[in-house]
């Protein structure tokens, strides 16, 4: 039974790892990277401008992108010293980075209601005519599991961040696949996207949401 895969018109799928430059914290910027990729597609290239054949959502470029970014943010007092950001960090960023930001479920110091969640996600991702990026911040990032593989984020993890823009779905069987995302503290993250569901998203407790527009 074939997939039916619903992700952004010029199909980069962007995915990294966290970890790199130094950063420990960077999770917030790591998904606020793949965002941006999503959004400017090529537009978001940081390598050789005149490379035959760039590949935005490259794990080396999405973490360039996001070093691009920690260096402005940290500057600018968006970020503390290993990458740790909030919401609010960010869309004071995103701005500075020209990505356009479309709507957002605001911080809360508790978990945002699963109604609210999941109607954000299928306005802006499932159910959208094209599936925009959304940046996810979660209150317990351990228990995040990609639906496809089994990788897992640190079993310590508690607040977290990461992307979601598209959703891979197999019908009649609702178990199967889910949100495709960018997570830079999971086991595969420079290997592939992760596919987190829809139950395994809310178990992670979100705290905040982001969505962004095209560039």
């Amino acid at each position: 039974m074939p997939w039916t895969f619903h992700i952004p018109p010029h199909d980069y799928t962007p995915h990294a790892s966290q970890f790199a430059g130094g950063l420990t914290g960077a999770c917030t910027l790591l998904a606020l990277a793949a965002c941006d990729v999503v959004s400017k597609g090529l537009g978001a290239w940081v390598g050789d401008p005149k490379a035959p054949h760039p590949q935005p959502d490259l794990p080396s470029n999405v973490q360039a992108v996001m070093l691009r970014i920690y260096h402005q943010a940290r500057a600018l007092g968006n970020c503390g010293p290993n990458g740790s950001a909030t919401q609010n960090g960010m869309i004071r960023q995103a701005r500075l980075i020209s990505l356009p930001v479309r709507d957002t479920l605001p911080f809360q110091d508790a978990d945002l209601p699963h109604d609210q969640v999941i109607n954000f996600l299928h306005r802006h991702i499932a159910h959208a005519d094209r599936p925009y990026p959304v940046l996810v911040q979660t209150a317990a990032g351990h228990l995040l599991r990609d639906n496809e593989t089994g990788q897992a984020d640190e079993p310590t993890l508690q607040v977290h961040a990461y992307a979601l823009y598209g959703t891979q779905t197999m019908e009649h069987i609702p178990s199967a696949g889910g949100y495709v995302g960018a997570d830079g503290d999971n086991d595969g993250a420079n290997l592939h996207p992760q596919i987190y569901n829809l139950a395994t998203i809310l178990a992670a407790r979100p705290i905040s949401l982001i969505a962004f527009n095209y560039a």
